[in-house]
């Protein structure tokens, strides 16, 4: 007789019902777990490339402090904000006024020919100036 109950019970539609919604349970916690799985594999994706991106940018800055560091810089840098010359060496100076004068010229050249023809303009560029 406990046997006829005991597969009365596992047969009934209670135990199948509570069967059902265990699975459905677990499926549950599964799918949510598998979710968290990757989301946690993504930002470890995500944080890897700002690892290699870093890295980049280390090695470039590593590189710069390696130039700044040389001789060459310092020569480079005593030349143009110190205007300092090596012994020997002669410095030539531009007057300001010529190129000044020279661009407004320019200038003055390319208004006066917005206002030509398309035509007259490839005529000048090629046959005049």
């Amino acid at each position: 007789m406990p046997d006829n109950k005991w597969k009365n019970f596992f047969s009934s539609r209670l135990f199948l019902f509570g069967v059902f919604v265990l699975a459905v349970f677990l499926l549950f916690v599964y799918g949510r777990a598998y979710y968290q799985d990757f989301q946690i594999q993504e930002e470890i994706k995500k944080m890897r490339e700002e690892v290699a991106r870093l890295e980049i940018k280390k090695m470039e800055s590593l590189e710069v402090l390696r130039y700044v560091k040389t001789p060459a810089f310092l020569e480079a840098r005593a030349r143009t904000e110190f205007n300092l010359v090596k012994p020997g060496e002669s410095v030539a100076i531009i007057n300001q006024n010529a190129v000044t004068t020279a661009n407004r010229q320019t200038e003055k050249k390319v208004i006066e020919s917005e206002d030509m023809p398309n035509f007259l303009r490839w005529w000048r560029y090629f046959f005049k100036d």
